[in-house]
């Protein structure tokens, strides 16, 4: 049996209002001459479909499952004979959904509009969920990333210091190695001057002529013959020696002619007395 198209809309109206607020409905429009499918998931007949004949199938959607809940065929005629069609006051029946708000918005319509919003909001809340986790994801990631590179700089930095203060100690060495061997040269060197200085001294200054001093010219008048050859040589007494170590001023006038005579080169033949007395 083929319906108008008013008995299609109380048929989907009747399918509302026979079902739980928050069913959630599948609809399927199909006209094989016009290669019409339309699939949708409101109760209602769209406006924008062409005239023809349809065939319509609700399916009740759970989470699990689609399950068939009633099927029908109805006539669509053209949309100028439906504008010159006069609307009638239909009685009421248990086809009309009598739950309504404000007299004019069914309860199962707005059950079902919250039912997608909250569906909606799902998804809304799942897509903000899945966002947070990706962005979670990319920072933690970049933290490890700096950590890591933080991580090389200092162990960068950390080989620097440790080269720089080998190649310091190994100069430091190297200078305090130069500095002992600059004092050993200069020792050297100081002594090697000195050396040659005293060497220069001693060819530049001559060596002054021996002398006689008291004990060698007293052990020399205590010799009996270099007395006696005195006296008689130069006309000198020469007291006995006890006696000038006890007369300073004689020992010195003494001391001072034979001192005298012996720098002018005349007393060859003391020393030649004493030698002889020597022997």
């Amino acid at each position: 049996m083929i319906l108008d198209l008013k008995e299609a809309r109380r048929a989907l109206q009747a399918i509302s209002a026979n079902s739980e607020a928050g069913t959630k409905f599948r609809v399927s429009f199909a006209n094989a001459k016009a290669n019409i499918l339309h699939s949708q998931n409101v109760l209602k007949i769209p406006g924008w479909l062409p005239s023809g004949d349809y065939t319509v199938e609700v399916f009740q959607v759970s989470e699990e499952e689609e399950s068939p809940r009633s099927a029908f065929e109805f006539r669509l005629p053209n949309k100028n004979q439906i504008q010159f069609e006069e609307p009638t006051q239909e009685p009421p029946s248990i086809l009309q959904n009598t739950n309504t708000l404000d007299g004019s918005i069914p309860v199962s319509a707005l059950n079902a509009l919250l039912a997608l919003r909250k569906e909606d909001q799902k998804e809304i809340d799942q897509r903000k969920e899945s966002d947070r986790l990706i962005w979670e994801t990319k920072i933690a990631s970049l933290i490890d990333s700096h950590k890591n590179e933080i991580e090389r700089i200092k162990e960068l930095y950390k080989n620097e210091i440790e080269r720089l203060n080998s190649s310091h100690k190994f100069e430091l060495a190297l200078t305090q190695g130069n500095l002992n061997k600059l004092e050993e040269a200069k020792e050297q060197l100081t002594k090697s001057i000195e050396s040659r200085l005293r060497k220069e001294q001693k060819s530049l200054v001559p060596e002054p002529p021996p002398s006689f001093d008291i004990n060698t010219i007293t052990q020399l008048l205590s010799h009996p013959l270099a007395s006696v050859f005195i006296s008689k040589l130069f006309g000198v007494e020469i007291p006995a020696v006890p006696a000038l170590a006890g007369n300073p001023q004689a020992l010195q006038s003494i001391i001072s002619e034979v001192t005298n005579m012996l720098g002018s080169g005349e007393g060859g033949g003391l020393s030649e007395l004493l030698n002889r007395g020597r022997e």
